[in-house]
C-alpha cells in the first residue's frame, strides 16, 4: 500500500483522500513508516540550518531504496524573511545540500527551475547504505 501525508490545506483541495497532521515536522507522525517518496515544497528552508540537516536525515531513513526525495530551497546559500510566514529562511545553497544528501545516502540526482524561478532539488535514495 502506498501512502500519502501532506498539509491540510493542499489535502482538501487536491487529494481529499490523503492521511495528514497538522505537527511540526521534526517530530511528525509520518516518520514513523517507510514511503516511496517525500516532496518537501515551501518547508525545508524555514527551519534553522541544523534542523534542515536532521530532518533531510530522517526522510532519508525513511524512504524505500531507490525512493524519491523532492524539494525546493534556493541554489544559492541566503537568507531573507519569508512572505507568507513572516519568518526567517535560510538556503543553505546546492554544494552544502549536495554534501548532506550525499553523506545520509540520498544523492543529488538533477535540479529544477520552474517558470516562477523556483529552485527544486530531486534526489534518490542509494540502494545500499551503511
Amino acid at each position: 500500500m502506498r501512502a500519502f501525508a501532506c498539509s491540510g490545506s493542499i489535502r482538501r483541495r487536491h487529494v481529499p483522500s490523503a492521511v495528514t497532521a497538522e505537527e511540526g515536522v521534526e517530530a511528525s507522525r509520518f516518520f514513523d513508516r517507510r514511503y516511496d517518496g517525500a516532496v518537501m515544497v515551501g518547508l525545508l528552508f524555514l527551519l534553522s540550518e541544523e534542523r534542515q540537516r536532521q530532518v533531510l536525515a530522517r526522510i532519508a531513513d525513511i524512504l524505500h531504496p531507490g525512493g524519491h526525495l523532492l524539494f525546493s530551497a534556493p541554489e544559492q546559500s541566503c537568507q531573507w524573511t519569508d512572505s507568507l510566514t513572516g519568518q526567517l529562511s535560510r538556503s543553505l545553497g546546492l554544494a552544502e545540500y549536495r554534501r548532506i544528501l550525499n553523506e545520509i545516502g540520498c544523492p543529488l540526482v538533477e535540479c529544477y527551475r520552474d517558470e516562477g524561478g523556483n529552485h527544486y532539488c530531486y534526489a534518490r535514495r542509494s540502494d545500499y547504505r551503511s
